[in-house]
């Protein structure tokens, strides 16, 4: 599991000597398009809100309908700002750099989780606000499932969303309207959420550790390294010319920064993952008038 970093919102639930887990979220695309036809361009200032609410409860399977206590629960917020315009017909989409821990989550417990994507100010000069389910006030529901690895939407049979699987990437479609009557596009979040058991514990039952992407044989990793080195230092110098404001160890602009960071041995999902993200934030900062 990559480690948290800077950007990222790690919650701790209470310590305890039972097994662990942590939960992963992470939001990792949101796309707009416009399909009514030709016409003007629409877009505005985009203050946009991910707010991930989070409840931890004991389960047991046996016991049908039971609540169990609350373990632990968390509110996270993430906010962004982003300037954007797309033609009538057009589409538009951008990257999440951050990613969501739920840290020390007990063995035998039910996870719930409510999702809402929202603009934040609302104004009325804004074309449009977001939430991937319209049709409700509650947002988008999931239930995680934490021994078994598991997780469902509780409204997953509605047409456009989906039941989903742990570790395999899926997308939330839904629908938004414009300020301007009987005008209409869609939306969707594609995310992963993920368990990972922690060292402690997990080693039984029907957990199983995410599988991972083994960094090729020494000689193979140097040629590897070196294509991600050039395209992560590629990136970087055209983020720092274009004046991006972007810090951390992933805009380093040195070669040998990226270069000497593969080369210790980090995962090729993480990798990925990492290169991934640099595209989405360069991509962001360059759709910026």
């Amino acid at each position: 599991m990559q480690p948290a970093q800077a950007r990222d919102w790690v919650h701790d639930c209470p310590a305890t000597a039972e097994e662990t887990a942590t939960f992963v979220f992470h939001p990792r695309l949101m796309g707009v398009d416009s399909d009514e036809g030709d016409g003007d361009v629409i877009g505005n200032d985009f203050e946009h809100v991910l707010q991930l609410h989070v409840q931890v409860t004991d389960y047991d399977p046996k016991k049908p309908g039971w609540t169990g206590p609350v373990r632990c629960k968390t509110v996270v917020t993430i906010p962004h700002d982003w300037d954007f315009s797309i033609s009538r017909g057009g589409y538009w989409e951008t990257g999440f750099a951050e990613i969501v821990y739920i840290r020390n989550v007990p063995r035998y417990t039910k996870m719930d989780i409510t999702l809402y994507i929202t603009e934040s100010d609302s104004g009325s000069d804004d074309w449009a606000d977001l939430d991937p389910a319209p049709d409700t006030s509650i947002g988008m529901e999931f239930e995680v499932f934490v021994n078994a690895q598991q997780a469902r939407s509780r409204i997953g049979k509605r047409e456009g969303h989906y039941d989903i699987r742990m570790n395999h990437a899926k997308r939330l479609v839904g629908d938004g309207r414009t300020t301007w009557p009987g005008d209409k596009f869609g939306a969707y979040l594609e995310f992963v959420m993920n368990l990972h058991p922690d060292d402690k514990g997990m080693k039984t039952g029907t957990v199983t550790p995410i599988p991972t992407v083994p960094l090729p044989l020494p000689d193979q990793q140097k040629v590897v390294c070196d294509t991600y080195a050039k395209h992560a230092t590629a990136l970087a110098q055209e983020a720092a010319a274009r004046g991006c404001g972007f810090v951390g160890p992933r805009w380093l602009t040195e070669y040998t920064a990226h270069f000497g960071w593969c080369m210790t041995g980090p995962d090729m999902a993480v990798m990925n993952a990492e290169q991934k993200a640099r595209e989405a934030e360069l991509a962001a900062c360059i759709g910026k008038p």
